[in-house]
């Protein structure tokens, strides 16, 4: 299946999104949205976590890499 192409603020508010609707991880307050440009790379951008809130910071981190992997496989970063 090919990817979308989408805008980081587009693809922020998804990831930031699906992190929340996990268990424990309702709290999370912010990500960044962050380009890739190593060439064997699998996607061109990653995900971080930036203030944690009031969630579980060990949850929310497996569910960070989860959503990561999940949203990576339908969508690249616009350029």
């Amino acid at each position: 299946m090919p990817q979308i192409a989408v805008p980081a603020d587009e693809l922020k508010k998804s990831a930031l999104s699906s992190i929340r609707s996990r268990r424990g991880c309702d709290g999370v307050e912010d990500i960044v949205i962050l380009r890739v440009n190593f060439e064997k790379a699998r996607s061109n951008w990653s995900l971080k976590i930036t203030d944690f809130g009031n969630a579980d910071r060990d949850l929310a981190q497996l569910s960070a890499i989860t959503v990561q992997r999940h949203l990576q496989q339908r969508y690249r970063l616009t350029d």
